[in-house]
């Protein structure tokens, strides 16, 4: 599946019959639209820039398929390295954990722990992420 474009640091439109937004899932980017939250800006440009339009990525479906907004709940991967990963261990993401998508939620905590400890991203530029 290829990307036809992100609009903040959690929704890509892979192509489809219904063009549907997809959620990495287990973490929370900061909020671009509708009252900009801090680090937000910096979190969607980095996955804009990470998932430039025509990006090649393999896809993995959560438990639940999809949230209330009737976004894809996936966890991402270009190449070999999980986009959820890296948005995390950057400090461009928190992590969330949402029953029944909880396959990744230690590794996330760790990753964001480990962000947080160093100050990257939001964890040294947000007073409280």
């Amino acid at each position: 599946m290829t990307i036809s474009g992100a609009s903040d640091g959690t929704s890509h439109l892979p192509p489809s019959e219904r063009r549907r937004r997809t959620a990495p899932r287990l973490q929370r980017t900061p909020e671009v639209y509708g009252g900009a939250e801090c680090f937000g800006r910096e979190a969607s440009a980095y996955t804009k820039r990470r998932l430039p339009p025509g990006t090649a990525v393999a896809y993995e479906l959560g438990a639940e398929r999809t949230d209330r907004y009737e976004r894809a709940l996936a966890y991402l991967r270009v190449g070999g390295p999980m986009v959820n990963d890296e948005l995390l261990e950057r400090g461009y993401a928190t992590p969330l954990a949402i029953e029944p998508n909880t396959r990744y939620e230690e590794r996330f905590n760790r990753l964001a722990a480990d962000a947080a400890a160093a100050r990257r991203g939001l964890w040294g530029a947000c007073p409280r992420p």
